[in-house]
């Protein structure tokens, strides 16, 4: 699921399960193609490193955007199910779905995962997790025959924080976790202090495709 600064939950991200197949970076130049630079060339470095970056952050954006109606199904598809469970009596009744992580903040690249928080109605102060996502996971599987946004389930039983990821088309994953209430503290202040200011979001989502698109550890 999305950060521990996202989500509470970190997930490291591999080049190779991006969704809408991103391209993988261009390799650095050798130290000998460094050298035989002229002096005029490297003049130009900042300037075409400056380009390369405007092109890639629009270039990112282009396809985070081609990708979001993609999360917003898999989104509706796991409130329908919580809709039809949750007005009886079992774990799920009262609860409810909100969005955090990048998705939640607007700073979504391609290879984002969708991450939902399901509040219960005690506040997990009586509700197991594991035990509420088992639930949703057979609601959503009663309601696979209504629809194709996802392909298949896994329930995640990790001792801190458990989590539902649904695996949906492209390549794009749901990461359902329980009650991560500072999840969605963390991404309330981003969304608000990145609110009217596109210049630094653009930053920090080139920041994430850059770390992303060299196999290192993030949280996307």
């Amino acid at each position: 699921m999305a950060s521990a600064a996202d989500s509470g939950v970190g997930m490291a991200k591999s080049r190779s399960s991006a969704p809408g197949g991103w391209p993988a970076p261009s390799p650095l130049p050798s130290g000998d193609a460094e050298s035989s630079l002229q002096l005029g060339e490297c003049a130009q470095v900042p300037f075409a490193i400056a380009t390369g970056a405007v092109d890639a952050a629009e270039a990112c954006e282009r396809e985070a955007a081609r990708l979001r109606p993609l999360r917003t199904k898999l989104r509706l598809a796991v409130e329908r199910a919580l809709a039809a469970a949750g007005d009886g009596s079992g774990p799920l009744a009262g609860c409810r779905l909100e969005v955090a992580g990048s998705t939640a903040w607007g700073g979504d690249i391609p290879a984002s995962d969708l991450d939902l928080v399901l509040l219960t109605a005690d506040g997990g102060k009586g509700t197991g997790a594991i035990q509420a996502l088992r639930s949703l996971k057979e609601c959503l599987l009663a309601e696979k025959g209504s629809n194709q946004e996802w392909s298949s389930l896994e329930l995640l039983e990790a001792p801190r924080v458990p989590i539902l990821r649904l695996h949906g088309v492209e390549g794009l994953h749901c990461d359902i976790s329980v009650d991560q209430h500072q999840a969605l503290l963390h991404s309330e202040f981003l969304r608000k202090a990145l609110e009217g200011r596109p210049e630094v979001k653009s930053l920090l989502r080139l920041g994430k495709l850059w770390l992303w698109q060299r196999g290192l550890p993030m949280a996307v």
